[in-house]
């Protein structure tokens, strides 16, 4: 477990180790909720970061972008 500590103006700071683990960078939304007694922070998942993450993932000229499109489809 991590924690954080809650800034003057509100501002909560993610662990290091937590931000590799979700893959998560600046500028990403997040959801806050509270359960409880508990603060719960959800990263908020967009079409546009799961399109992001892919980036490089394909390394080669011989992939087809109609294959991949109708991947994507299913």
């Amino acid at each position: 477990m991590s924690s954080s500590v809650i800034e003057q103006d509100g501002k909560i700071t993610i662990p290091q180790n937590i931000i590799e683990k979700l893959g998560v960078a600046r500028g990403d939304e997040v959801e806050i909720e509270i359960v409880g007694s508990n603060l719960l922070i959800r990263l908020k998942k967009n079409s546009y970061n799961s399109i992001i993450s892919l980036k490089g993932c394909i390394q080669d000229n011989k992939t087809d972008p109609l294959t991949l499109k109708s991947i994507w489809k299913m």
